[in-house]
């Protein structure tokens, strides 16, 4: 569907996936579906498969069998109220991590991208080493969202850049550990000029940032433009069945208008086609009172209007 511009699976083919720790991976898989089982039997919205204690229990049982991100999904479950505001989004996190435990039962079959894939999802190591090794591309980025979360002793900052040439939307990541702070970052705004070197997948995103302007190419042309929303939505199936667990990305509508109805935030094209725009109260970016400034500006007038599509959700990001 889309290539990762500067890989090569020669690059990756000797890659060494520890195979204990598949092993503990692959238990970790049979218990969430164990779980998703139960879940379906009983019913989102019945019984107590959700409740706050269970969930944490199966956390638990997720680190110890070496799944650190599916562990921090669970947990963060834990603490949504379930209600039709939140229904969408446990839905979709269910759904990722039956994926996730469909491709660690057949990891054997999966082709080496998708293997890698799945092995960075579950937070295995890539070293940074083998991506800086990779080729690149130059280009003027501009820093457009920071997202810094916090769980438990682990801090994560995401932070999402465009850029000029390229029109490409990456992300870095940076981690922090007990008392340990992040690494210096970007606000929201700088613009830097750097190369991009991305770790393997099945959807170009997560780069490493340097500045070794050797082993590079020119900027590869990406444009996630659309002229409806269904040309959109068509684009976003095909990105699922290309990679199951993909849950974050950045699109952009062309020529459609922004509307608002009983205070909820739509976005309208051309063929009266629409979708709902989320907001989250915690958020400096995605608040309800950053939409209400755009509204006042450019509601109900046709624009390109970009949108970060995130478990489930679309968010403004203009």
């Amino acid at each position: 569907m889309m290539l990762i511009p500067g890989f090569s699976e020669a690059d990756w083919k000797d890659f060494l996936f520890n195979p204990k720790r598949l092993e503990k991976m692959q238990e970790g898989a049979s218990i969430i579906r164990s779980f998703l089982q139960l879940v379906l039997s009983n019913g989102l919205l019945t019984g107590n498969v959700l409740a706050e204690e269970n969930l944490n229990e199966l956390s638990t049982r997720l680190v110890d069998t070496q799944i650190p991100s599916a562990s921090r999904k669970v947990k963060s479950l834990a603490k949504l109220q379930l209600d039709s505001d939140s229904l969408s989004l446990i839905r979709f996190e269910l759904t990722n991590l039956g994926n996730l435990a469909h491709l660690l039962q057949n990891f054997n079959k999966l082709s080496l991208m998708s293997k890698l894939n799945v092995w960075q999802y579950c937070g295995g190591i890539i070293p940074k080493e083998k991506i800086l090794n990779q080729p690149g591309f130059i280009d003027k980025w501009t820093v457009r969202y920071v997202n810094i979360s916090r769980e438990d002793s682990l801090v994560a900052r995401k932070t999402w850049f465009h850029g000029f040439n390229s029109r490409f939307w990456v992300y870095t990541i940076d981690y922090s550990f007990g008392n340990q702070p992040l690494p210096p970052g970007y606000k929201i705004g700088k613009v830097a000029e750097f190369v991009a070197r991305f770790y393997p997948g099945l959807i170009p995103g997560r780069i490493l940032e340097t500045n070794n302007f050797s082993n590079t190419f020119p900027p590869v042309k990406l444009e996630l433009d659309f002229n409806s929303i269904t040309m959109m939505n068509g684009w976003i199936a095909k990105a699922f069945n290309n990679d199951p667990l993909l849950n974050e990305f950045v699109v952009q509508l062309v020529d459609v208008r922004m509307m608002v109805n009983q205070e909820q935030f739509y976005i309208v094209d051309n063929d009266r086609k629409w979708i709902e725009i989320s907001t989250v109260d915690t958020s400096s970016f995605f608040n309800k009172d950053i939409l209400w400034a755009m509204y006042a500006e450019y509601g109900g007038r046709s624009q390109s209007i970009s949108l970060m599509f995130s478990k489930g959700r679309f968010y403004f990001l203009n």
